[in-house]
C-alpha cells in the first residue's frame, strides 16, 4: 500500500514539475497604437487571442497575442484577428521557453527550440515560406523575415527554429475589417 502512494505522488509531482511548452504567436501595429486589433477568441480549430493587459493603457488594445501547447510531433496551429484599422502590423512566431528554477526570488528560464514550417495566412503561404532566398554568410538572413540571433534552418532547410528570446517576424498589410487567419506547423525540438 505504501509503495503504491509513493508511486502516485511521484507521478503527480512529475506532472505539475514537467510544465507544457508553449509556443506564442504575436501581433502589433508597426506604429504604436495606429491600429487597434481585436482577438478573435477560442473556437473550433482555433487556438484564441487576446489583447495585452500589460504595458500603456492606450496601447493595450493594439496588441494581441495566442498560447498553445506544442508536442514533438509537428501539429498545425491556428490563430485569427481582425484589425480595425488598415495599415502594417509585424507578425510573431515565438518559440519557448520552461521555468528551470528561481534566482533572487524571481524563476529562471531555459529557452526551447521549436521548429516552424509552412507560416500562411488566410490559407495562403507568406512570401517566401519556404525559406528558399536566404544566405548564411555569419549569420542567417531570410528574405521578408526578421530572424532572432539564434534561429537556425533545420529538417533540410524546409524548418526554422525559434525560441522565447530569439524570434521569427515578418511584416504583414492588412486590411481594416477583414479577418486574418494565421496558420503555422510547429513542434517542439529535443533538448
Amino acid at each position: 500500500m505504501k509503495k503504491v502512494l509513493l508511486a502516485i505522488v511521484c507521478m503527480a509531482t512529475l506532472g505539475v514539475m514537467a510544465a507544457p511548452i508553449s509556443l506564442m504567436v504575436q501581433v502589433v501595429p508597426l506604429k504604436d497604437g495606429a491600429i487597434a486589433l481585436t482577438p478573435t477568441p477560442k473556437e473550433p480549430g482555433l487556438y484564441g487571442m487576446r489583447n495585452f493587459t500589460w504595458g500603456p493603457e492606450d496601447q493595450r488594445p493594439c496588441s494581441v497575442f495566442g498560447n498553445a501547447r506544442v508536442t514533438d510531433q509537428y501539429r498545425t496551429y491556428k490563430f485569427a484577428f481582425t484589425p480595425q484599422d488598415s495599415g502594417k502590423v509585424r507578425l510573431y512566431v515565438i518559440g519557448g521557453r520552461e521555468k528551470s528554477g528561481e534566482a533572487d526570488g524571481k524563476a529562471t528560464y531555459a529557452m526551447r527550440q521549436i521548429a516552424f514550417k509552412n507560416l500562411c495566412l488566410n490559407g495562403t503561404p507568406v512570401p517566401n515560406a519556404d525559406y528558399k532566398d536566404f544566405s548564411d554568410a555569419g549569420r542567417l538572413r531570410i528574405k521578408g523575415f526578421a530572424l532572432g540571433k539564434d534561429c537556425r534552418l533545420i529538417e533540410d532547410n524546409t524548418a526554422l527554429t525559434a525560441t522565447y528570446l530569439s524570434r521569427i517576424s515578418l511584416q504583414i498589410p492588412v486590411e481594416a475589417g477583414q479577418r486574418y487567419e494565421i496558420a503555422v506547423d510547429a513542434k517542439l525540438l529535443a533538448e
